[in-house]
């Protein structure tokens, strides 16, 4: 909750903090007009409140959002989660939510306590030049406005929600273990990828719609074996979800879809096997996986999934019927991610 209150250009302080051996400020349960008193207390502008109620194994969390000085309720939110490692993405994004509906209160206020510290600070300037009289020797300039002290340098300004990152770069590489029936004619495989998401930003979570290519090499069992499906060039679409982005490590789910050309055969195929499969194959595959963030706007996502090519081909018994058969396969792959 913290972070997101920074992004939102406040500073979170301790309103209520327990000396040692001191009975505590409040108890459970305290009237919102105590609290208001003891925020006030603090010379905080605003107040963030947060309840919870549990019904078996299902929390609700409500958070009501504060002006101080006025005692006014500007905005509230709510969240239901089970109780489980879900609990806190789900207490996160609801203040998440909250946040740019009082980024305009706050930002107004931010800035009346600027211009009150550079008021301040002018007449404390014409105050000390008055007391030193003419003496010679003593200049003084115009005082620079003194920031206020909750306006650290690692606040972001109010508006937060514009610097989110759309555009996702990914660079890969995997390898192709077969799995049933293509363990017979294939080894190990490899397949470099390029990606490019475009992320946007449901009410919980983060999702991403895309294309992809790269290289599939195959690599056969035996040189006459299956040597016309070596080399492929996939490119289709991409689906990705992904948990909310509170935390370093997050779990996605990703779907993808497309067609893969066949490169032309490098060797004779005197079965004619070749001749009657298709240039294009369509393919699908999908997993899970785990972004692991680096630093601002890269980091390496790590997942596996299962992945089906469908190669088609004429019948060769003169009935010319388009027939279908499926190499599958898992991809563990690590990829290197930017985003701008």
């Amino acid at each position: 909750m913290s972070v997101e209150m920074v992004r939102s250009g406040m500073e979170p302080l301790p309103v209520l903090p327990q000396e040692d051996g001191a009975e505590p400020p409040f108890r459970p349960g305290a009237a919102r007009g105590g609290l208001i008193a003891l925020a006030s207390a603090r010379a905080a502008d605003f107040l963030l409140l947060g309840s919870y109620a549990v019904s078996g194994r299902q929390a609700r969390v409500s958070f009501r959002f504060y002006d101080v000085p006025a005692d006014d309720l500007l905005a509230t939110e709510e969240a239901s989660s089970p109780i489980d490692l879900s609990l806190d993405a789900a207490v996160s994004a609801a203040v998440q939510a909250l946040m740019p509906r009082v980024a305009q209160r706050v930002a107004a206020v931010s800035r009346l306590k600027a211009e009150e510290a550079a008021r301040l600070a002018e007449l404390r300037a014409a105050e000390v030049a008055e007391e030193a009289g003419d003496r010679p020797g003593v200049a003084f300039g115009q005082a620079a406005p003194q920031p206020l002290p909750s306006q650290r340098p690692f606040a972001a300004p109010p508006g937060e929600e514009e610097r989110f990152r759309r555009v996702e770069l990914a660079l890969g590489f995997a390898p192709f273990v077969p799995v049933g029936a293509p363990g017979q004619y294939f080894t190990f495989g490899y397949a470099p990828s390029l990606g490019f998401l475009y992320r946007l930003r449901p009410a919980f979570g983060s999702l991403g719609v895309g294309a992809h290519t790269g290289l599939m090499y195959l690599d056969p069992a035996e040189q006459d074996q299956a040597a016309y499906f070596r080399w492929l060039i996939p490119l289709g679409i991409d689906l990705r979800y992904s948990l909310p982005e509170n935390r370093p490590f997050r779990l996605y789910v990703h779907l993808a879809g497309g067609g893969a050309y066949r490169l032309p055969d490098s060797f004779s195929d005197q079965s004619g096997v070749s001749e009657r499969l298709t240039r294009v194959l369509p393919y699908a595959r999908g997993g899970i996986g785990m972004l692991v963030g680096m630093g601002e706007g890269f980091g390496l996502a790590v997942d596996a999934q299962y992945h089906a090519y469908f190669y088609l081909y004429r019948d060769s018994t003169g009935t010319g019927e388009l027939l279908a058969e499926v190499v599958s396969g898992i991809l563990p792959s690590v990829s290197l991610y930017v985003r701008l």
